[in-house]
């Protein structure tokens, strides 16, 4: 895979940044037009971009430590630790990002007095296209990668960074796929009358079940290291408990929806 597209003696530009980049720009229009659709001033969010992404950056930069926490610490010698420092090598977490992200918006929005679940139907949709286009780049990359298949789609990686040597899952495309599906879900449940009509935040609570649920299956065919508990990976457990979390509300939503149509 093409994983650099130029490269000098200091500076390799890979084509993961790359896409990164592009996936931001696409993020940020969605927000404006979303946050004008939603009659939210979208200065509010402007004014909080930059800590929010900084909280973001770092708590997926932590996530992918810890994810790969016997690589870096194993051995305790200087270059192994100033490699922490490399946000660029692959050992970030793209769910750790998102999570921390939200957090840090979550508190900005409480203390600024600012409608959460209303900029909440905004931002996560948002986020599912910027990570549709992340996960493209993960393909180059040759990160979050899959296990082996014997299916036809299966791609052979010639890269150091994985260790099979078989054609395996493709799961970065898959990730693009679910995300392209949810974000079409979106666009036409939103037209429906009760979606339109639901209290704020409904947006957002279907993003994110439909969001984990997907996320929930690849990870029973990703390959790439991770911490594993009692042989099943971290990110499968937080999969689970969104996934758990949400369905109860979703289901108590729907209730409420039923019991509101028939009144």
């Amino acid at each position: 895979m093409h994983q650099i597209l130029f490269q000098t003696k200091y500076f390799n530009l890979t084509t993961l940044t790359v896409f990164t980049a592009i996936a931001i720009i696409v993020g940020a229009i969605t927000i404006v037009k979303l946050s004008s659709l939603n009659s939210l001033k979208i200065q509010f969010l402007s004014d909080n971009f930059l800590m929010i992404a900084v909280v973001g950056v770092i708590f997926g930069r932590v996530v992918g430590i810890i994810s790969h926490w016997s690589y870096y610490f194993a051995d305790l010698d200087t270059g192994k630790l100033l490699q922490l420092l490399k946000l660029w090598d692959n050992n970030f977490s793209g769910i750790g990002a998102l999570i921390g992200g939200l957090a840090f918006f979550v508190y900005i929005c409480k203390k600024r007095q600012q409608d959460l679940f209303r900029w909440l139907d905004v931002i996560t949709p948002s986020l599912v296209a910027t990570m549709a286009i992340i996960h493209v780049g993960n393909f180059f990359q040759g990160s979050a990668y899959g296990k082996p298949t014997s299916l036809p789609w299966g791609v052979n990686f010639e890269n150091p960074i994985i260790k099979y040597t078989v054609p395996i899952h493709p799961t970065q495309m898959y990730a693009f796929l679910y995300s392209v599906t949810i974000l079409a879900i979106l666009y036409f449940i939103n037209k429906h009358p009760k979606i339109s009509t639901s209290p704020a935040g409904t947006i957002a609570l279907i993003t994110v079940w439909l969001y984990s649920f997907f996320r929930f299956l690849e990870d029973f065919i990703r390959g790439d290291d991770t911490i594993l508990i009692l042989g099943i990976r971290l990110s499968h457990y937080i999969s689970f408990i969104i996934l758990a979390i949400t369905t109860a509300i979703v289901v108590k939503t729907i209730k409420q929806l039923k019991n509101n149509s028939t009144n």
